[in-house]
């Protein structure tokens, strides 16, 4: 039994061998079959898809020739374009030009030139031609300017020189006035004392400091003074008149003395500043002499 049924599982397995080589067989020719399958459709495939791309090639192909002519057509288009304008704005700018250089040179009064401003050449040309007029304004100007300065120069270099020749003539009249042997002084416009000459101070012994502000009534009249020529003086004044008169003033020291005094408005024509010049003279020895002379003569009568 043993023996039989180990001769039944050789042929078991012989017949199994022979099963399994069909069947590997089998597995083989459909694998074949299914490689067949594959080649065939990656062929297909790739017909579609260089059938398709070569399409696409040639669509493309098409385009950028007729594109490519188009731009070229454009570009033609545009180059002739752009020369009819540049001719016609060359043509343009060059009447603007002749229509500015047409107005004569430093003519502020010419008409401005008819300017097409619809361009942009006409709006160039109307800026220069109002840069033009702008210039001649400024020279214009300028001119007008550097003559009013040389006049005002002149103006003041001639007031200069008055000035200094007024100042000359000044300081030598001050300085006739200062040594003068006849005593003199000089009243504001209230008759008050303001400068006095080194004559008047010897004569009166007051010192210009202590004269200056004061009235000459007030320092120098005494007991032997006339009222009525004070008064006579004081008249004249006001009415801004000349006047001269003999009159009896005193020293610091109380020493009587004549004085013929003659006293002159004087008004400064720029400023309109009232002033009064009074000239002296001392006169004490000529009266004195004359009332000796007076009554020598009475004498001379009476003995008759």
């Amino acid at each position: 039994r043993v023996a039989l049924i180990g001769t039944d599982l050789n042929g078991l397995t012989a017949a199994s061998r022979l099963e399994a080589r069909r069947a590997g067989a089998r597995v083989r020719a459909q694998e074949a079959d299914l490689q067949r399958d594959i080649d065939a459709l990656w062929g297909d495939v790739a017909t579609a898809l260089d059938a398709r791309l070569a399409g696409r090639i040639d669509r493309m192909h098409r385009e950028i020739t007729v594109n490519g002519l188009a731009a070229l057509i454009l570009m033609a288009l545009a180059g002739l374009v752009a020369s009819a304008i540049a001719i016609g704005s060359a043509r343009a700018m060059r009447r603007q030009i002749q229509a500015i250089g047409a107005i004569p040179e430093g003519d502020t009064q010419a008409p401005a030139p008819d300017l097409d401003l619809r361009n942009e050449f006409g709006q160039l040309a109307h800026s220069v031609e109002a840069a033009r007029r702008a210039k001649i304004d400024h020279d214009i100007l300028a001119a007008e300017l550097s003559a009013a300065r040389e006049s005002l120069e002149a103006r003041v270099a001639a007031r200069t020189r008055e000035l200094a020749e007024a100042s000359q003539r000044a300081a030598h009249l001050a300085l006739i006035a200062q040594h003068a042997n006849d005593p003199m002084l000089i009243l504001d416009a209230n008759g008050c004392i303001g400068w006095v000459n080194e004559t008047q101070v010897a004569l009166s012994g007051y010192t210009l400091e202590e004269l200056v502000g004061r009235r000459p009534d007030d320092v120098f009249c005494g007991p032997d003074t006339d009222c009525r020529t004070i008064h006579e003086i004081a008249e004249a004044m006001a009415a801004r008149r000349s006047i001269s008169r003999e009159i009896v003033q005193y020293a610091r020291s109380g020493q009587a003395y004549v004085v013929d005094v003659s006293i002159t408005p004087v008004i400064d024509a720029r400023s309109g500043v009232l002033r009064f010049v009074t000239v002296g003279r001392d006169v004490t020895v000529r009266k004195e002499l004359e009332t000796q002379l007076q009554a020598a003569r009475g004498q001379a009568e009476e003995a008759n």
